[in-house]
């Protein structure tokens, strides 16, 4: 539970912006699940804060994958 107008930092494993990223990640999602007890390792997490009625000011990647 946060103030109105509170800040609220989320971590969090997301889905890739890098097109054959994004691929490889949907295509490994399925046994992730499976390997990870129901991890996802493709969702949106911004897009679902954002409509869930928060504003997000910032999106920063903080640890790359080798392209």
């Amino acid at each position: 539970m946060a103030k109105p107008g509170a800040s609220l930092l989320l971590i969090d494993h997301v889905q890739a912006k890098a097109p054959f990223k994004r691929l490889i990640l949907n295509l490994w999602n399925p046994a992730q699940q499976f390997l990870g007890d129901g991890y996802h390792s493709n969702r949106e997490t911004a897009k679902t804060v954002r409509n869930a009625g928060f504003l997000v000011d910032e999106e920063r990647e903080i640890a790359r994958v080798p392209a």
